[in-house]
């Protein structure tokens, strides 16, 4: 699908509809503001935590299926965070209530282990992605819809070849072409992850997303992950993240730009 909007400069917005801005903090050494802030988010947002059990998805209407492979959260008005987003990527979706006239919002954290190289789970993600981005186009106002994607591990794309980029095309197709999407390797699972996710979520809202931030580096352990909050009512994107050595590494793109971005970075 031919992609005519410039999501990054809001073309896809109508009614003085904003963006999603973003602001990113050096995990490893906060700004004592920022932090206060985020200790105070959390207290009144709904948090997905990949270590939820089955009823606690459940009781809180997460579609998944099962521990760590991926959670979609509820649509509604509330703030949302995940944290610990490793290789893992996360969506999120804010527009305007038909209804109300308030913003609503969604947000996702997935496994690319799991979405990626499971033939059962990625279908049932897909579905469930679909379903999701439909559900939130109609309860939306026209134009006011925007979706950002985050996350990923630099390491995923590090020895990456452009034959290896080349190889994934844009028009992936469950069912018709799961067996050669699977037959991925490993420095190329950021990008298949990229490429999922704008086909799946494009097709249906009729642009694609912005990747708010590259994929990150020095996520060695748990304690340098991604933390991801968001501001509903002000679409805000707060995200907590080691130190990046490139400037680069902060700048926003067209997630249908990823292979040209890939080889920049």
């Amino acid at each position: 699908m031919e992609n005519i909007k410039n999501t990054l400069k809001g073309e896809h917005l109508k009614g003085g509809n904003k963006v999603i801005m973003g602001c990113i903090d050096d995990k490893n050494n906060p700004n004592k503001e920022n932090q206060y802030f985020l200790d105070e988010f959390k207290k009144n947002a709904e948090f997905l935590d990949f270590n939820y059990g089955e009823k606690e998805m459940k009781d809180k209407n997460i579609k998944t299926s099962g521990k760590e492979t991926y959670l979609i959260s509820p649509i509604n008005e509330k703030n949302k965070y995940s944290i610990n987003y490793l290789d893992c990527t996360g969506v999120i979706f804010v527009g305007k209530d038909k209804i109300t006239g308030k913003n609503i919002s969604c947000l996702t954290h997935q496994n690319p282990e799991k979405f990626l190289e499971d033939g059962d789970i990625q279908n049932e993600f897909i579905e469930n992605l679909k379903k999701t981005t439909e559900e939130f186009k109609n309860s939306c106002e026209e134009g006011s819809i925007d979706i950002v994607i985050v996350g990923g591990n630099e390491d995923d794309v590090s020895r990456h070849t452009d034959n290896a980029i080349n190889d994934h095309r844009d028009d992936f197709t469950p069912g018709r072409d799961s067996t050669d999407f699977l037959n991925i390797k490993p420095e190329t699972k950021y990008i298949n992850s990229i490429k999922l996710l704008n086909y799946q979520i494009s097709k249906i809202i009729g642009f694609s997303p912005v990747i708010m931030t590259p994929m990150n580096r020095n996520f060695s352990t748990p304690n340098h992950s991604l933390g991801v909050f968001f501001d509903t009512k002000n679409r805000r994107v707060y995200l907590s993240r080691p130190y990046q050595n490139k400037s680069i590494k902060n700048e926003p793109f067209v997630a249908s730009d990823i292979e040209s971005q890939i080889k920049k970075i």
